[in-house]
């Protein structure tokens, strides 16, 4: 009897696990198990929010596009409004997610943002990818998920998420969107753009020719 409620409290406890999982509230990259309140494994637990706080700079980030070249951040903070998603694998949802921002990529050219994707596909593939879909954005090659980690793209178990986010023309983190929404994702972001500041700067036109 006492071992099944051992094996009663870790189901529920990996039950629970997932659910805050599917929900990002927490980030963490180890290897646990509970039972009767004794911890093993890793010891660190964090906000998702806690490295990244809107209103303050976007990280830093690099990485090579379908083309085999180098996107970096610093190619457009301080030019251009960005917005920035990841897409943790191309299977049905990817696809999807990808295919939204694309029908609206004519619409925020008009609002002088760049749209660029994340995944850890490597660069050939993101190329098929983007020709096969016709997809009008590039898409960066996440090596090793550094970006991913960056932005805090995980949930619980190490899973990456789709995020989004919005950074405005002079690198100011101003939207999370971390919802399974991902048609709200371009909507909001959308709706955020008119009425930021980075709206307001100036860009280059070189960004949209």
């Amino acid at each position: 009897e006492g071992e099944e409620r051992k094996w009663l409290l870790l189901c529920s406890c990996c039950c629970t696990l997932r659910l805050i999982d599917s929900l990002s509230v927490f980030r963490g990259d180890f290897f646990f198990l509970v039972l009767g309140g004794v911890w093993t494994g890793g010891n660190r637990i964090e906000m998702v929010q806690r490295a990244l706080v809107l209103g303050k700079e976007a990280p830093y980030f690099a990485g090579p596009c379908s083309t085999g070249k180098v996107l970096r951040s610093t190619d457009y903070f301080g030019k251009v409004p960005l917005v920035l998603f990841f897409m943790p694998s191309f299977d049905s949802q990817g696809i999807r997610t990808a295919k939204l921002f694309n029908d609206e990529f004519a619409d925020f050219r008009k609002r002088r943002t760049i749209v660029l994707g994340v995944s850890p596909a490597k660069p050939e593939i993101l190329k098929r990818f983007r020709e096969a879909h016709h997809i009008a954005f590039e898409i960066i090659h996440d090596d090793g998920g550094v970006m991913f980690e960056t932005f805090k793209c995980y949930g619980l178990l190490g899973r990456p998420i789709g995020h989004t986010f919005v950074i405005s023309a002079d690198g100011i983190l101003e939207a999370i969107h971390k919802s399974g929404n991902y048609k709200k994702h371009v909507s909001d972001s959308k709706k955020l753009l008119p009425e930021s500041k980075s709206y307001m700067v100036k860009t280059s036109d070189s960004f949209f020719d």
